[in-house]
């Protein structure tokens, strides 16, 4: 997750570009190899603005229309793993994974894992929220979280419709985070994302009881947040959205 760093803040990256080869090497550099491809590179329009806090990677991105491929041999040279979630803002996408499509709307949410192949393919310019972090973050079995991937999750339903707007406020600020209210945070919001999953995982498994209860007890053991982390976290957000209205970070090209 190298990029092109902020010249302020060496774990942050912020970028506006037409040239559509140095879209392909940011994008590979910032989160994983991928397989960018555009039908239009000469009108091609980009801007990425993120930053890593404890490992996981806060983005938010405006693109042209343009396809992502996460190849084997690209998957192959690879050594880290990391699941990354996508919360779409702006314009439509198709992510396919695990023989599975999901269509993801303004609102809606996708996950996927970054140690299997993928496709993103987006026809018309986009806006997205993106939120990168390792396997060992997510405290839910990988093979559950495997039912997961290419599945949409609606951004007007269930526990994504809490978790939508409150990655859109972090994305903003995110700048403004640091030492142990950053950490907390970030600890905070993986933690609300490992909950929001279980909650759909115990929606899949219907009228098994059985493993209900069990996804459950999951949704307990990893859903326990400080309130007053979370109050303080509330704070710091609507602070730097105050400061930020004259400056946003990404409006999409």
């Amino acid at each position: 997750m190298t990029g092109r760093p902020d010249d302020a803040d060496p774990n942050a990256v912020r970028l506006r570009t037409r040239s559509f080869r140095q879209w392909q090497d940011v994008v590979s550099g910032s989160f994983v190899p991928l397989e960018v491809v555009s039908d239009d590179p000469a009108s091609f329009d980009a801007r990425l603005s993120g930053r890593v806090l404890e490992d996981v990677f806060f983005s938010e991105i405006g693109v042209s229309a343009h396809r992502v491929t996460r190849t084997p041999e690209l998957i192959e040279g690879s050594s880290e793993l990391f699941y990354k979630l996508t919360l779409q803002l702006k314009g439509t996408g198709l992510l396919v994974q695990d023989g599975k499509e999901a269509v993801l709307r303004p609102g809606d949410i996708g996950l996927y894992d970054t140690s299997r192949p993928y496709t993103l393919t987006f026809d018309s310019p986009m806006h997205a929220v993106v939120v990168m972090f390792p396997h060992g973050l997510l405290d839910i079995d990988r093979s559950e979280v495997e039912r997961l991937t290419a599945v949409r999750l609606a951004g007007d339903d269930g526990l994504a419709r809490a978790v939508s707007p409150f990655l859109r406020e972090l994305s903003r600020t995110v700048g403004d985070l640091d030492g142990s209210t950053g950490l907390r945070v970030v600890h905070n919001t993986v933690d609300v994302i490992s909950t929001m999953l279980a909650g759909e995982l115990i929606r899949l498994a219907g009228d098994s009881r059985t493993r209900s209860g069990e996804l459950l007890h999951s949704i307990h053991e990893i859903g326990h947040v400080d309130v007053a982390d979370l109050d303080h976290a509330a704070a710091i957000l609507e602070v730097g959205h105050e400061a930020r209205l004259v400056d946003p970070v990404v409006d999409g090209p």
